[in-house]
């Protein structure tokens, strides 16, 4: 049977008031300082006073709210299983007999099973196991009795009632009035009774039928709604007189479910004033709690002890009234059945779990992102510093993410790892992190700029304890916290204190941490187990915000949380709908550019006003046959997963350690991963390399934004956009330089070299300055991005060509063309202001001009030889900044002199990145090549962690596209001349084969058949393609830098078959320098034959590749 409800104790007088709290601010000072005999015997003397004031005042209790009434159903297990076996049929008529109503009513379910055409109830009902029965037995004065149908099991009963929806027999609806359900608890049947009043009175409202009711809910149908039958507002549903008024003003709201009172002490929303106000909209009968003004069960400041009358009373505070401004700690919380999202949430919701390996659990991360939660926490995430952001974040900018990773080595294993998962618009900014042995701690601070109440940020603290966590640890951990305690400080994570009796406060140990709570009057808001019997995740705050904790799906082995705070949420930014281009009706749009007589209105206009006028017209054509994208508020995923998943909000809410709620789990994690499965194997069905680059990138990219809060330069803290804003604009300012606008010196004509001279732009430069932009939807000043150039290119050559001789002819460019989107880009992970760089984003129309104009300079420069050999870049007339240059010693030789540039002297390092490549003071790359395969490892096992299809072309190219390019960049200067080095790489593909066949289920094999049966080249013969590819280009101008060094053109005398005259051979090279790639290639370039040695670059590459990789390296440094 379930728990009495207690009432609160009753303060009578203000005198007994005063001394309550007189003693409790006795018993909190002493607790700590005296016996545990003068502890028990304060409490004792509350006890009587509780005693004493209950006599004089008693009230009696108040009646069950709705949570608790669902509770006593379900734990009614005998009723409930008998009920779980039942269908009932509604508004069959019955015959003037006893008799000959049996007769009819076997007939009906004969007729019904017939018509539903299943085998098993046919053959269910010819057994004799399906029973029938009217209820109630006697009529007495009832007009209609309710046939019930009983079956042998309820998976049976699920099959019929399951039939029963999907054909709509007309054995049932052909009577108006009759429904088929199944048997309802009697607090479920006063729900239905009341959902079917609220359906009537819409339905009437609406004059449609819109609304109608499943089992015990209200629901709306999809369409139109439909007519009203005839006489339908004359047959009102039983009680709906009783209900005095029905002022609907939202037909969304549910109002089978009202607050009522009782007198407890309730917290409604303000901002409603019409009588539908007191409504819980769309909740189910365990989401709707009524908030009474005692603490919950489980709190560390106090509880009530249900198995007697004592209230034990908290110890650090009281807390008499609950503002009426803020939720109540048991308010409901948001539907997540109807809609599944909480974004619309008037309040922070924030969802915890243990994850143990978010590896393993990106899917379901995802699905948790996409209800909308502002705060994700997450314990034991089992993450390294190998290991990017894209397990938790993907591609979407939706959160900020902060982690602590556990520090592993030899002695260390894998585990732990925090990470906490914010929304931006909480502008969460990271305070500290600490790490010890056995412990990680994350603690963030979220703002509420726009607040003006005193409540302007929160404190989050995120802990991760492992059980074999030493006391010394914990002390460490406790010191870290304590001077960060603020005003609003939360604590959540897996703590691991099973011994601790959070109603109590109590120990069989001493606990320090339980003693640093109390210290701090810090509530404990778990009052369910976690995992096992135990409380293991804890949620502690120190003052009053924290509402509504409940059971949530699980990730591992703990129970997850969900609980919100009592803060308005942050207002959403304003929608700003974006250009669907891939939508867009290109040839409409072309059609039009072609038919405009741009001649006529672009002649009599200067380069400025018809720069305008182009950019006026073409994005006039974009509003017209470009759809915009609108917000949408549903989930991206099917309504059969939202389903489940409310089913196992559902199981976990009620039992959430029961054997229901972790089938209810299970079967949602299944459901999951089939339906990422199936995503999968659409992209790889419909041979869109688009769509399969996309799906890649949304798995394995995590998104790049700028952080939240960013430092100023005085160590101000910025939140806003326009600070922010403002701050960028006064930072890139004082670090660029303005232009030199010195007069040039007057020209002095060379009888040998013309002067440069472009008369006019032509059509074919313009086309292939087009060409030459990358056709993407980019950001741009003038909103024409590079795929409207691309789309249109032939229709507005003739615009850009007189927009283009204008300014050549007028010596002037229009003011658009000179603006730019400024783009702040973060260099590392700090949020100061001074590490990031700014990206100027200017106009499609200006790279196209400016493409055209640098390509006659620089034909004309290296026609007549004007550039310097040794010129490796031009003046940019910008200051050095010292602490970013290093000195690297090359050669025993080379003195160690100490350098400096404006009195800084500059630092000493083994090593120094240059370009992606890290270079060794002693010239090898075994760093800079342990680096790229950790890198590499680390994208593969992300690879497995987030595809789930067993399809292998899927993996082979992803492993193709980001996995391999991380192995290859600028592998011509450090690739390795070593076997261990050589197989070291190589074994991040095979590696990567192996589990790709343990993947797909096929049977194993060698590494050599693998990469065959996969169409993937050794690492290695791919690093020689790379060196032979260089070393054509090179031999054939296309690089520019001093080659006399490395090689030497030498034709032989005469002619062989196999020789060409472009023979190389090398100058006089140390011993060391055979890891140089013309030492890799030489003796392969030598052999090749003269067609393909003169042939371009793509043809020559053709060839390369078309070489079987056994006959290229005959001698291989691999271990196969």
């Amino acid at each position: 049977m379930p728990p009495k409800p207690i009432s609160s104790p009753t303060l009578s007088t203000p005198d007994a008031a005063a001394k309550i709290i007189k003693l409790l601010e006795t018993l909190h000072v002493k607790l700590d300082s005296k016996p545990q005999c003068e502890c028990n015997q304060l409490r004792q003397e509350l006890m009587e006073l509780k005693k004493m004031l209950g006599k004089s005042a008693e009230q009696p209790p108040p009646p069950l709210d709705t949570y608790s009434a669902v509770k006593m159903a379900i734990n009614d297990a005998a009723a409930y299983s008998e009920k779980a076996k039942r269908a009932v049929w509604v508004g069959r008529p019955e015959e003037s007999t006893p008799e000959l109503t049996l007769a009819s009513d076997q007939k009906a379910i004969e007729e019904l099973c017939a018509e539903l055409n299943d085998g098993s109830l046919s053959q269910a009902l010819t057994d004799g196991k399906i029973r029938y029965h009217r209820h109630p037995e006697v009529k007495a004065d009832r007009k209609k009795r309710i046939l019930k149908i009983v079956f042998t099991d309820e998976k049976t009963r699920d099959q019929f009632l399951s039939l029963i929806r999907s054909k709509r027999p007309s054995t049932v609806s052909r009577v108006p009035g009759n429904f088929v359900r199944r048997d309802l608890c009697p607090y479920e049947l006063q729900l239905e009774r009341k959902a079917r009043i609220d359906a009537y009175a819409l339905n009437c409202k609406i004059g449609g039928l819109a609304y109608g009711i499943r089992d015990e809910k209200l629901i709306k149908f999809n369409g139109i709604p439909r007519p009203l039958p005839a006489g339908y507002e004359t047959r009102p549903p039983r009680g709906y007189s009783d209900l005095a008024l029905l002022n609907l003003t939202n037909p969304a709201i549910n109002t089978s479910l009202f607050l009522q009172s009782n007198g407890m002490n309730m917290t409604l929303n303000e901002s409603n004033s019409n009588p539908s106000s007191d409504i819980l909209s769309t909740l189910t009968p365990m989401q709707s709690k009524p908030t009474v003004n005692t603490t919950a069960k489980g709190s560390a400041t106090g509880a009530v002890d249900r198995s007697s009358s004592e209230v034990i009373v908290p110890i650090p505070s009281i807390h008499l009234s609950v503002s009426s401004d803020c939720i109540s700690p048991s308010s409901p919380s948001p539907s997540i059945t109807s809609k599944y999202l909480l974004s619309d949430s008037k309040h922070i919701e924030l969802f915890y779990s243990n994850a143990r390996s978010i590896r393993r659990k990106s899917h379901l991360l995802s699905f948790i992102k996409s209800l909308g939660y502002h705060l994700i926490l997450l314990c034991e995430t089992w993450l390294t510093s190998d290991d990017g952001d894209a397990f938790l974040l993907g591609s979407q900018g939706d959160y900020v993410a902060f982690r602590k990773d556990r520090i592993t080595n030899a002695e260390i294993s894998r585990g732990g790892g925090v990470a906490i998962l914010c929304s931006p618009p909480l502008n969460p900014f990271l305070i500290a992190s600490f790490s010890s042995d056995g412990i990680e701690c994350l603690v963030i601070d979220i703002h509420f700029p726009n607040l003006s109440n005193v409540l302007s940020s929160i404190r989050i603290c995120l802990i991760y304890r492992s059980p074999s966590c030493s006391a010394s640890s914990l002390t460490s951990l406790l010191s870290f916290i304590d001077p960060l305690i603020s005003n609003s400080f939360l604590i959540c994570g897996d703590l691991n204190f099973p011994s601790i009796d959070w109603t109590r406060l109590t120990s069989p140990s001493n606990n320090d941490f339980l003693s640093f709570v109390c210290d701090h009057r810090m509530t404990q808001f778990v009052d369910f187990k976690t995992r096992g019997d135990n409380i293991l995740d804890l949620v502690l705050c120190n003052t009053n915000i924290v509402r509504n904790v409940t059971p949530s799906l699980p990730f591992a082995d703990h129970t997850s949380i969900s609980f919100s705070l009592g803060v308005p949420s942050p207002p959403l930014g304003d929608f700003v709908p974006s250009r669907l281009y891939h939508l867009a009706d290109w040839e409409s749009i072309s059609s039009l550019i072609s038919s405009h007589d741009w001649t006529l209105a672009l002649s009599s206009l200067d380069v400025e006003h018809a720069s305008i006028y182009f950019t006026n017209f073409c994005n006039s054509l974009l509003e017209t046959f470009v759809p915009k994208s609108s917000r949408s508020p549903f989930s991206h995923y099917p309504k059969h997963l939202r389903i489940l998943y409310g089913k196992s909000q559902r199981a976990s809410s009620l039992a959430p350690n029961s054997m229901q709620a972790a089938s209810f789990a299970k079967r949602f994690e299944r459901a999951l991963r089939v339906h990422s499965e199936r995503v999968e194997s659409r992209v790889i069905d419909s041979k869109n390399p688009k769509a399969f680059y996309s799906l890649c990138k949304t798995r394995l990219s995590s998104s790049k934004s700028a952080p939240p809060g960013i430092i100023d330069l005085n160590g101000s803290l910025l939140l806003t956009n326009k600070d922010k804003a403002l701050a960028f604009s006064k930072y890139f300012a004082s670090v660029s330089t303005l232009p030199m606008h010195a007069p040039l010196r007057p020209s002095v004509p060379s009888p040998t070299i013309p002067l440069f001279d472009l008369p006019s732009i032509s059509p074919a430069q313009i086309l292939a300055g087009i060409a030459s932009l990358a056709p993407k939807c980019n950001f741009s000043p003038d909103c024409l991005p590079n795929i409207f150039y691309a789309k249109c290119k032939f229709s507005i050559v003739s615009p850009l060509l007189i927009i283009f001789n204008k300014s050549l002819h007028s010596k002037s460019i229009p003011s658009l063309w000179k603006q730019a989107i400024v783009k702040p880009i973060p260099k590392t992970s700090s949020n100061a202001i001074s590490t990031f760089r700014p990206i100027s984003l200017t106009c499609s129309v200006t790279k196209i001009f400016e493409k055209i104009l640098i390509s006659e300079i620089t034909s004309y420069l290296e026609s007549h030889n004007l550039f310097d050999f040794n010129q490796a870049g031009f003046r940019w007339n910008l200051p050095l900044n010292e602490t970013k240059c290093t000195v690297v010693h090359y050669g025993n030789l080379s003195p160690r002199a100490q350098y400096l540039i404006n009195g800084t002297p500059l630092s000493v390092s083994p090593s120094i990145k240059d370009l992606g490549v890290l270079m060794q003071s002693s010239l090898k790359f075994n760093d800079h090549i342990s680096r790229i395969v950790s890198k590499a490892r680390a994208k593969v096992n992300l690879i497995f962690k987030c595809f789930f299809s067993t399809e292998p072309g899927l993996y082979s190219r992803a492993f193709s596209t980001f996995v391999r390019p991380l192995l290859e960049y600028g592998s011509v200067v450090w690739s390795p001349h070593t076997v261990t080095l050589a197989n070291h790489i190589e074994g991040v593909q095979r590696n990567f084969s192996k589990r790709l066949f343990i993947r797909c289920r096929i049977p194993y094999s060698l590494y050599p058949d693998r990469i065959a049966q996969l169409s993937l080249p050794t690492l290695e013969h791919r690093r020689l393609i790379s060196d032979i590819l260089f070393l054509h280009k090179s031999i054939h101008g296309f690089y520019s830098y001093d080659r006399t060094n490395l090689f030497k053109l030498s034709p032989l005398a005469r002619s062989l078959r196999r020789s060409h005259s472009l023979r190389i051979v090398l100058p006089y090279a140390l011993p060391k320098s055979h890891s140089n790639f013309v030492t890799r290639t030489i003796d392969r370039w030598n052999v090749l034959s003269a067609e393909f040695v003169h042939s371009s670059p793509s043809n020559f590459r053709s060839h390369i590749l078309s070489l079987p990789s056994i006959s290229f390296t005959p001698d291989s440094l691999l271990r196969l």
